[in-house]
């Protein structure tokens, strides 16, 4: 409900001055009829019908009042709950942005409303940032968040905000971690509303900041890679100890291929990462359709991939190498017009039975690679360790693959199901 303005009050008050002029000789005959009723049955008509009109017109002036404080509240509860379910679908920093640049003028009730965040000693803007790059805050924004932080910690947990440069504050927290800073322009009028919905919209904001947090947290650490689906790095050391001590029960070889794949940076470099990311993406596809799943993928870092191979002797695994170095060769991408494509060296080494030490293979497998890269790249190279039982599978003399994809190789060296 609009406040009435002193214009709106002085129109009212000429309204009424006017039909009281205009109304002048019925309103004396009336007032004259009451004075005669008094006299004539001894009663205070007048007096008392003066007094019902003051207390009926306070009652409907208050639960006028009422009534639109009352639409207001739950206007504005609709509003912070709408502003709530949208922050909680939000899966990233960026979905984030998008749903605060949405709802938070509504909840909030003024323009100029901004929001940062707390990252690694340094304030990311959840809104109000800079127009060509949302996550960068204003340089004023960051002097304004950091003079808030100066202030007394008692003051910053107050329910009543911390005023700085004309804005309102409030500290983002969720118990007694800190996520970020929410903040206003103070308005000439209703600042004790504006209080309010900062108060309620910073709890809200501050528990979605932390759930996205926390869901980035866990992709981080996670057990798969987002782009490729392979195992991530983290998980590797764990799987190859695993599958080594299997291999050693089983008395069983276990191939590692080590590939990088060739000239990769030229790719982020000419075409932009989010081809690059495309390209590993169709990697990791092909490495799925080509691989059992009882092969063990990893994505060892940015280009370069693990690839363990249970009970798999090198020859078999030479020829894993081979057909996923053949394969990978064969992926084009079509970016913006060009046609983007690469080639995969790979370095191969075997644990025989009852070998534990991962790192030493690792090892093997990385020199190998490394051997492959000198060379002239998209090639496979054998570690010489894993050749003394197959001298002549350095000259190329490998058994034939029977099929691809999944592949069969020689009965009695490996079979891929």
């Amino acid at each position: 409900m609009k406040r009435p303005s002193r214009n709106d009050v002085t129109m009212l008050v000429g309204i009424v001055i006017a039909l009281l002029v205009l109304f002048q000789r019925p309103i004396q005959y009336s007032i004259q009829l009451g004075r005669d009723f008094e006299d004539r049955y001894g009663l205070a008509f007048l007096p008392g019908l003066a007094v019902l009109c003051v207390v009926l017109s306070g009652h409907f002036i208050l639960s006028k009042l009422s009534g639109a404080a009352k639409r207001r509240q739950t206007e504005q509860t609709s509003r912070l709950v709408v502003l709530g379910q949208a922050l909680a679908k939000a899966g990233s920093m960026n979905t984030l942005r998008n749903r605060l640049r949405q709802y938070l003028p509504g909840a909030v009730g003024v323009d100029g409303a901004w929001a940062v965040d707390r990252v690694d000693e340094r304030w990311v803007a959840l809104t109000g940032g800079m127009p060509s790059r949302p996550e960068v805050a204003a340089e004023e924004l960051i002097a304004r968040a950091d003079r808030v932080c100066d202030r007394d910690a008692s003051d910053l947990d107050s329910v009543h905000g911390v005023e700085v440069d004309g804005h309102v504050c409030f500290r983002m927290a969720v118990g007694t971690h800190g996520v970020g800073m929410l903040g206003a322009p103070m308005p000439a009028e209703g600042l004790r509303d504006l209080r309010q919905r900062l108060a309620s919209v910073s709890a809200v904001l501050a528990m979605a900041v932390h759930n996205v947090q926390l869901v980035n947290e866990i992709d981080e650490n996670g057990v798969l890679d987002g782009l490729t689906g392979c195992f991530n790095r983290t998980q590797d050391m764990r799987v190859l100890d695993a599958e080594l001590q299997r291999g050693k029960r089983q008395k069983a070889d276990v191939t590692l291929l080590m590939m990088d794949l060739d000239y990769f940076k030229s790719v982020n470099d000419e075409h932009g990462h989010l081809c690059g990311d495309a390209l590993l993406t169709a990697v990791g596809k092909e490495m799925h359709k080509q691989l059992r799943n009882s092969d063990v993928k990893i994505r060892y870092g940015g280009e370069e991939f693990v690839v363990l191979l249970p009970d798999t002797p090198i020859a078999g695994g030479s020829h894993v190498a081979e057909i996923l170095n053949r394969e990978i060769g064969k992926i084009s991408l079509s970016w913006e017009g060009e046609e983007v494509s690469t080639t995969v060296s790979v370095g191969v080494a075997v644990a025989r039975a009852g070998e534990l030490d991962r790192r030493t293979l690792i090892g093997r497998a990385d020199a190998a690679l490394y051997r492959a890269k000198r060379e002239g790249r998209d090639r496979v190279c054998i570690d010489p360790r894993s050749l003394e039982d197959h001298p002549s599978l350095e000259a190329g003399e490998a058994p034939a693959v029977v099929a691809t994809g999944p592949i069969a190789v020689e009965a009695g060296r490996r079979v891929r199901g």
